[in-house]
């Protein structure tokens, strides 16, 4: 799992992020790495970063390598705005996405319907076994991407949200409005201190007696309490980010949830009159020095 973040501001977009990788491992549950990169540069001395979320990676190539195959096609074909970008990678991306395995075998079982342990066993009904596996593929072939820069014929600061679903048709990039800033993967510890409420935490409200008005008057009272500043400082807006990525770390660390967060933290930061920029990166030997002294 991840804590993705992407803050647009008038000076530039921001991306920060954890390092913690998830990998299910079948009859054991999951296991965790602390050292996976989840924000790359878009080619080299460019104007273009992304950031990733959910799944980790594709069994045969990685996120690292098809950034680097966008980066070559931005080379034969240079792009003027940040969205022309965000199409390239949906179309490279969803190539080999829709090519996977685990991805036809969903669509198979969504053919089906779900399981019924109560009904005769059908060849048109889910099994057990492949209830179970439906259920996992649909949640974990689910895949988010943020694609931001600034675009190259005015200098102007955008990103796009890029979600891929496996039981959706291929993703249109989703604009982020400037002076917002969007967190995903494990968005609950940011929706508390910076909007004021999660979305878990709604739902018990609005599924409680104790509340009788509509979702939108709960969300109108919410709204009056939330944090946030508009046009920030680049440099604030860095802060701002790295901060709310050390917050999700810290609040999963000592919670009761699954340590799905943590390892170092890396901030890459493109402003208007320059290029991508890391604020805060890995050497290549951080996980040699986990736990020790060298």
């Amino acid at each position: 799992m991840t804590v993705a973040i992407c803050c647009v501001c008038p000076e530039g977009v921001v991306f920060g992020a954890d390092s913690t990788a998830s990998m299910l491992v079948p009859g054991q549950g999951y296991h965790y790495l602390n050292h996976n990169q989840k924000i790359f540069e878009i080619g080299e001395d460019s104007t273009f970063g992304i950031i990733t979320w959910g799944l980790a990676g594709l069994p045969n190539v990685s996120y690292r390598t098809l950034v680097a195959r966008l980066g070559d096609l931005l080379k034969i074909s240079p792009p003027t705005k940040v969205l022309d970008v965000c199409k390239k990678w949906t179309d490279l991306f969803w190539a080999e996405y829709s090519a996977l395995d685990n991805y036809k075998l969903l669509q198979q079982l969504h053919l089906k319907t779900a399981h019924d342990p109560k009904s005769t066993a059908s060849k048109k009904m889910r099994t057990a076994p492949e209830e179970q596996a439906y259920k996992q593929l649909q949640f974990g072939l689910v895949v988010g991407f943020c694609i931001g820069g600034s675009n190259v014929d005015d200098r102007q600061p955008c990103a796009f949200e890029i979600l891929f679903d496996p039981l959706s048709p291929k993703p249109t990039p989703d604009p982020i409005p400037m002076n917002d800033t969007r967190c995903w993967g494990v968005p609950k510890v940011f929706h508390r201190i910076v909007l004021g409420c999660d979305s878990d935490l709604m739902g018990s409200i609005l599924q409680s007696s104790k509340w009788n008005g509509t979702q939108g008057e709960l969300l109108a009272l919410i709204g009056k309490h939330r944090l946030g500043l508009p046009n920030l400082p680049i440099r604030d807006a860095i802060d701002f980010v790295f901060s709310s990525v050390l917050s999700t770390i810290k609040a999963i660390k000592f919670s009761r949830l699954s340590q799905t967060c943590g390892g170092p933290i890396e901030v890459g930061v493109i402003t208007s009159d320059r290029n991508f920029r890391w604020v805060c990166h890995k050497e290549w030997d951080t996980a040699l020095k986990e736990g020790h002294s060298l």
